[in-house]
């Protein structure tokens, strides 16, 4: 499945969060966009450090489940310029030759979105733990470990 231009999405959600500030508003813009659209394998970009929140990047949208990408990685769009301050709804491929940047990030860092809904009520919209993808890095490190053992004991 291809991925599909987002931009509009984003436009929309840019509006409903139009009152929000900062890397909160650049959260719930980015989850409420991948929620919408989560059939598409739309997901939020898995970061600590600057330019995210809860984890979360405050720019960058990856997706899951896309037939041409390479085996592990998924295609990263930046989906809003100037996150932070004035959140401009963009849409471009994070590939970059100049830099290096494939467009790809590693679909381990693919975090799904929650439920917009959720935050209506609270000021805090911290994502309660992805436990699908918790379970898939312990699942992914255990093969990983058993092969080790099983090639070790084969010598």
């Amino acid at each position: 499945m291809p991925v599909p231009n987002l931009k509009d999405t984003i436009t929309k959600f840019r509006a409903v969060y139009a009152s929000e500030t900062g890397r909160r508003r650049a959260f719930l813009i980015l989850n409420a966009a991948a929620w919408e659209r989560r059939e598409t394998g739309a997901g939020l970009y898995y970061k600590t450090g600057d330019n995210s929140y809860n984890e979360r990047s405050s720019d960058i949208l990856i997706f899951q489940g896309v037939a041409e990408a390479p085996s592990g990685k998924g295609p990263t769009f930046d989906a809003l310029g100037d996150a932070e301050n004035v959140a401009k709804p963009v849409w471009n491929s994070t590939r970059n030759p100049a830099t290096g940047a494939t467009g790809y990030g590693d679909l381990k860092n693919w975090r799904a979105p929650v439920d917009p809904a959720q935050f209506e009520s609270s000021d805090d919209p911290r994502p309660k733990p992805d436990h699908e993808a918790l379970l898939r890095d312990v699942r992914d490190t255990l093969a990983a470990t058993l092969a080790k053992i099983d090639s070790a004991l084969r010598t």
